[in-house]
């Protein structure tokens, strides 16, 4: 009896033990910011809609259009070699998000692309418009149709010709002016 008391106290140690680590690891994962990013997300074709974007780091325009960069993501990428809009397949979609799945993160504060953080230091800081209009949401800013996205970073006081930079493609996909692509 004592031998089945000992064996049994063994099983329910290993199950314990193994719950324990089942937690840890289910609540590790959906703590990252790119779970928490995700929460809120539509289903992939719950809408299908563009923005024009454009990054400028230290008054250098990022380039999106690179392969390493197209259709990382089946609710959010870029497509086509093109780096100048942002293609939304689901509702709920933040621009934090869109960041993330491309491996870079994007806050109040800093934009990290590439193993380099570009943060608010004093002389320079990081600025986020939308539609020409600075919006304070940053990296929760919920992305909508025939949005025209600048974020800045850098000490440049007049940013007209970033502003300029930004194309109207998304806006022409949206109203039927150029055909969406086939999928």
């Amino acid at each position: 009896k004592a031998k089945k008391i000992r064996r049994a106290a063994k099983y329910a140690v290993a199950v314990l033990i193994i719950a324990a680590l089942l937690y840890l690891v289910i609540t590790s994962l959906s703590s990252s910011p790119a779970a928490k990013a995700r929460i809120g997300l539509g289903p992939v074709g719950s809408q299908h809609v563009h923005a024009d974007f454009k990054v400028y780091l230290d008054n250098r325009a990022a380039d999106f259009s690179q392969p390493r960069y197209q259709v990382r993501a089946q609710h959010v990428h870029v497509e086509g070699g093109d780096g100048d809009v942002i293609h939304i397949h689901a509702t709920g979609v933040k621009i934090g998000y869109f960041f993330s799945t491309l491996g870079m993160k994007f806050n109040s504060t800093c934009f990290a692309i590439e193993s380099r953080s570009y943060c608010n230091d004093g002389s320079k800081t990081l600025n986020f418009f939308v539609n020409g209009v600075p919006a304070g949401e940053l990296e929760d800013y919920l992305l909508q149709s025939m949005d025209k996205i600048l974020i800045s970073y850098g000490n440049e006081t007049n940013l007209e010709s970033q502003f300029s930079s930004i194309t109207s493609k998304g806006e022409a996909l949206d109203t039927g002016k150029v055909p969406l692509p086939m999928r």
